[in-house]
């Protein structure tokens, strides 16, 4: 897994992704970085927003050894991704079980604790109930 030599050249993308979470208790990728990418994608921020008028839910965010195969045919520099796509790999850890209450916002990730994704790594999600919680993450991708 090699990380881009950043240099003058180096091209540096910024984006947004907001994703609807239309499935429960799954592991969902929400963002990859493919194997020989030749990139690293730097995750700036991650919100978690319950659309739920009355109840509470809980979700699971963690990074995955492996990219997995994301749902749609995008696997470029935005891939964005969620719905029936397979995770591979393993967890490396994240949060568990975090509850966001009805109407709420949980900032899981901020400018101050960003991190990379390397070549063949993931971003993955799994929500406590279907079409409750919706996830926005800034990354940017280098090289």
């Amino acid at each position: 897994m090699a990380a881009p030599t950043l240099n003058g050249s180096t091209p540096i993308a910024r984006y947004t992704a907001s994703i609807p979470v239309s499935t429960a208790t799954t592991n969902e990728n929400i963002l990859g970085n493919t194997a020989s990418s030749n990139k690293e994608i730097l995750v700036t921020s991650c919100i978690v927003h319950n659309s739920d008028g009355s109840n509470d839910a809980t979700f699971q965010l963690k990074k995955y050894d492996q990219d997995g195969t994301p749902m749609n045919s995008d696997v470029g520099l935005a891939q964005a991704a969620i719905g029936a796509d397979v995770v591979a790999g393993s967890s490396l850890g994240g949060y568990h079980n975090i509850s966001v209450a009805a109407q709420n916002s949980f900032v899981a990730i901020d400018a101050t604790m960003n991190f990379t994704l390397k070549e063949n790594e993931s971003l993955v999600f799994q929500a406590s109930a279907a079409n409750d919680l919706d996830v926005w993450v800034n990354y940017t991708v280098l090289g």
